[in-house]
């Protein structure tokens, strides 16, 4: 005999909203910085936009899209393991480019506002794609 279970909990449910509003708050957010840095690169240099609108339609796709596919398609298992990677290739490309800039110097000495900004690109992804794996195999149990 079995007993019926209860897909949509309140856990689960308020797993899926607290990873939805994370994800796109952070997408914004990593959008936002990426605009940022690279008007910064380049104010006065017409040349180099040439390079830079093609990142930032793949920086849009990749932040915008990861958290459009987990949450308003419902692919909660797609978009949790993009939104892991993005945090994944984020770290590594933030500690790339730290130990390229600076040397292993500029990785140690960060201040707070450097580890701020850091973790605030990186950690919400990771969280966001956990929580999204975690409400999907709750739900299939």
């Amino acid at each position: 005999m079995s007993t019926p279970i209860s897909t949509n909990t309140a856990a689960v449910k308020s797993m899926r909203w607290i990873a939805r509003i994370l994800s796109i708050l952070w997408s914004y957010w990593a959008l936002f910085i990426t605009l940022f840095i690279t008007a910064h690169i380049c104010p006065r240099n017409p040349s180099m936009w040439a390079i830079l609108i093609p990142v930032l339609i793949i920086a849009f796709l990749m932040f915008v899209g990861a958290a459009i596919v987990a949450s308003v398609w419902g692919k909660e298992v797609l978009g949790g393991r993009v939104l892991i990677a993005d945090g994944v290739v984020l770290f590594v490309l933030g500690i790339t480019f730290m130990i390229v800039a600076g040397g292993f110097d500029a990785v140690f000495s960060m201040d707070l506002y450097d580890i701020f900004g850091f973790l605030t690109i990186v950690l919400p992804p990771l969280v966001a794609g956990a929580l999204f794996l975690a409400s999907h195999r709750r739900s299939n149990q």
